[in-house]
């Protein structure tokens, strides 16, 4: 069985730096071409986020595409071993039951980091972002660059790519930590990226310890499937809106106690069920 070229491609700190660059002056490039086939063009189509969003990933992903196939091709004369981007191994843990506590664990996670960014408020750029994005894009839209092409894109590039080629140039923690911060750091707004930090551990850890890159691809679309629930089932909320913001006092302490509960427990339960690490 042919082994797949992406999984020759390991890139180092320096280098997951680089696809950073790429995505970023990708993401601005893009944009730029858009712009102008608005202009010249008069078409709907140029302002769907999940066109827009796809044509981001363009440049760092050739890249990837052309590196990985250099690096098969020379693999015979280096000696590099190929390393699996999705080689599941749940442990202990059935499929059905551990994606059911992974989809858990999302949840409660995300009420629990909530408070990171309350004191911080949104930029004003960012807010009308996000309002264009969940109020005036369409459903269809919403959903494709939010729940589907994000967690596809953003878990292949820091998880399948940077965590798994950072953990062969040196320790599993700071493949997953510095993971963690490109995460952060793409997301483009600090509003956005310090919860992403705090999740992008979770997703490294998890990926680490299982070698799946499902399991982190499925916990990106809990995460925001649930944003996308809550804007369309509460569309007067405002973007920046928080839990403390709708809920009564008492009723928040018991939400926040509770799923504080659930993410130790989970988390505890993960650590001890999962493979030490699959990803090596």
């Amino acid at each position: 069985m042919k082994t797949s070229r992406y999984n020759y491609y390991q890139p180092s700190l320096g280098n997951s730096w680089l696809l950073v660059a790429l995505f970023v002056g990708g993401s601005l490039l893009m944009g730029f071409i858009l712009g102008a086939l608005k202009l010249l063009i008069p078409s709907s189509i140029f302002d769907w986020q999940s066109l827009s969003y796809i044509l981001s990933f363009v440049i760092p992903f050739i890249y990837i595409f052309v590196a990985s196939g250099n690096e098969r091709s020379m693999a015979q004369f280096t000696g590099l071993q190929p390393v699996a981007i999705n080689k599941p191994d749940f442990g202990d843990f059935k499929a059905l039951p551990f994606f059911l506590l992974l989809m858990l664990t999302v949840i409660a996670l995300g009420v629990v980091i909530e408070p990171l960014t309350y004191f911080i408020p949104m930029p004003e750029a960012v807010k009308k972002l996000f309002e264009s994005i969940f109020n005036n894009s369409s459903t269809t839209d919403l959903v494709l660059s939010t729940c589907i092409l994000a967690p596809l894109c953003e878990e292949f590039f820091c998880r399948g790519m940077m965590t798994r080629g950072m953990a062969q140039h040196g320790s599993a923690k700071k493949a997953i930590i510095w993971s963690a911060v490109i995460f952060a750091v793409i997301h483009m707004n600090p509003w956005q990226s310090i919860p992403a930090f705090v999740i992008g551990l979770l997703f490294g850890w998890v990926y680490y310890r299982t070698g799946s890159l499902w399991a982190t691809i499925f916990m990106h679309c809990v995460n925001n499937t649930i944003s996308v629930i809550l804007s369309k089932t509460m569309p007067d909320m405002a973007v920046d809106s928080s839990f403390i913001d709708i809920l009564p006092t008492g009723w928040y302490i018991a939400l926040y106690a509770t799923c504080l509960a659930i993410t130790v427990a989970a988390i505890m339960l993960l650590n001890k069920k999962m493979p030490k690490k699959a990803l090596k």
